[in-house]
């Protein structure tokens, strides 16, 4: 039976000593969304074959990073006065 992603990512993280909770390890896009950006000379922590979610499920590389290797964006301003 194939492993979820969230196995994946769990058992990888494992053999790195690092305990995944679920919202500790997410891609650069996904820490994006959150606010976050990479900090920079960061190295990925994992880059995995996953799933894909979405209509065409496919496996994609996805290269992930720990909550430590990132930091709340600046926000820019949008209003111009």
């Amino acid at each position: 039976m194939p492993k979820s992603n969230h196995e994946i990512i769990t058992q990888a993280a494992a053999r790195k000593g690092f305990t995944y909770d679920g919202n500790n390890i997410r891609t650069v896009g996904e820490w994006k969304e959150l606010g976050y950006s990479i900090i920079k000379g960061q190295k990925a922590f994992l880059t995995l074959r996953l799933e894909s979610s979405g209509v065409n499920k496919r496996l994609r590389t996805f290269v992930m990073f720990r909550s430590d290797q990132v930091r709340k964006s600046k926000v820019k301003s949008l209003i111009t006065v």
